[in-house]
């Protein structure tokens, strides 16, 4: 919500000259990941004894992500998955 306030106003970035003009607010990301391949699935486990990661199922690649975006590793799969479910062992 604090992203949301403070965000700056649509109209005062766009330069005259360029498309028209639309109302709103405009936020940009923190992080972005490019994947290469469509998500099936995502999912924010919150296992204690590690930090946050961010598991990501694409159509052919298993993707573990760190709170900030960067790769923490990237698993291939020999399968087409559909979903899954991620638990501490």
């Amino acid at each position: 919500f604090e992203t949301l306030a403070v965000a700056t106003d649509a109209e005062s970035r766009q330069d005259s000259d360029l498309l028209p003009k639309t109302g709103g607010k405009r936020l940009t990301p923190d992080w972005t990941f490019v994947l290469g391949e469509q998500a099936q699935d995502i999912s924010v486990p919150s296992f204690s004894h590690s930090s946050s990661s961010i598991l990501v199922l694409g159509e052919r690649n298993l993707f573990c992500l760190r709170d900030n975006g960067q790769i923490r590793f990237m698993k291939k799969l020999e399968f087409n998955p559909s979903c899954f479910l991620p638990y501490a062992s």
